[in-house]
């Protein structure tokens, strides 16, 4: 369970996940950030899920979501057994969510049916 690890071991479940997840790309030096990419495989599975330009609704999203996770984390884990499975579910959603949003565009569809009881 999270609740049983401490700040310490959460912050070393990150730097596993992190390192797994992401190749520097460039190192950062005084007030230049480090400059860091997902792994190819792991945008591919991200790719997959939620590929770019494709409407969905809500509920499907969730479901794109949820499953992506999913599918990170047993490629985390055969990657490093070390990586908390629990925790680990939840750095992923977390990181999966910063993507989404970023580049996530939401617009209101109108349902196709005419019917003056729904406004």
């Amino acid at each position: 369970m999270t609740d049983d690890l401490t700040e310490k071991q959460k912050r070393r479940q990150v730097q596993r996940i992190h390192d797994a997840l992401f190749e520097v790309l460039e190192e950062g030096k005084g007030d230049n950030p480090t400059l860091v990419s997902m792994k190819d495989e792991y945008m591919e599975i991200f790719n997959s899920h939620l590929p770019v330009k494709v409407e969905m609704k809500v509920e499907e999203l969730e479901e794109k979501i949820l499953a992506c996770v999913k599918e990170i984390m047993l490629l985390l884990i055969e990657v490093d057994d070390a990586i908390n499975k629990d925790y680990g579910k939840l750095v992923v959603y977390y990181l999966l969510m910063q993507l989404i949003t970023q580049n996530l565009s939401v617009r209101e569809v109108k349902p196709s049916f005419d019917d003056m009881m729904y406004g």
